[in-house]
């Protein structure tokens, strides 16, 4: 009984999930709530176009646009 292997203290516990493994579980869980919610298609009409998609398509395009434009728009001016 004295050869028998105890399992090493550090490998018997249990491993907790990273805050970051949690974080993106949860955007993820929201993510598709949101796409679920909001899954229905409309009409988008820009200047002369008229467009029909999925409502969650047009609002996560909408915010990719508008995080490059600030990103854009904030971006310090290389100086000559």
């Amino acid at each position: 009984m004295a050869d028998e292997e105890q399992p090493h203290p550090e490998t018997s516990r249990r491993r907790r999930p990273s805050p970051r493994l949690v974080g993106l579980v949860g955007l993820v869980v929201l993510f598709a709530v949101f796409v679920s919610r909001n899954a229905r298609k409309t009409r988008v009409d820009f200047l002369v176009q008229h467009v029909t998609a999925r409502l969650w398509i047009v609002l996560v395009v909408s915010a990719v646009v508008g995080v490059i434009v600030g990103a854009l728009v904030a971006r310090p001016r290389r100086k000559k």
